[in-house]
């Protein structure tokens, strides 16, 4: 779903949720291979036991009850900074919170 990038490592993604009347996103950081991170946000997606797992699978499900069809795609968005202990300013979140507040295009 990254267009070959599933084994990037420290990025900030973006997942768009959409179907024909919505399409929200959700951005995170991952600092293993980003394949990882996205398989942790699908698990979810299917299986409603682990819904409560990360915070993206909520807006598929409530798709799915309304019996709307959601199509979720995936990008990276930029380099995140891996998190090394003892280094100020080395917080992965610290690269994602400009992209969440970046105006949407």
């Amino acid at each position: 779903p990254l267009d070959g990038q599933c084994r990037a490592k420290a990025v900030v993604y973006q997942a768009t949720i959409s179907d024909t009347t919505d399409s929200p996103s959700h951005t995170g950081t991952s600092e293993p291979e980003v394949k990882k991170r996205v398989s942790k946000h699908k698990n979810p997606t299917k299986h409603r036991e682990h819904e409560q797992d990360t915070e993206l699978p909520k807006k598929p499900r409530e798709m799915k009850d309304q019996g709307r069809i959601p199509v979720l795609k995936w990008k990276i968005l930029q380099p995140a900074r891996p998190h090394q202990n003892g280094r100020p300013n080395r917080d992965p979140c610290l690269s994602e919170k400009p992209q969440i507040i970046k105006p949407k295009d």
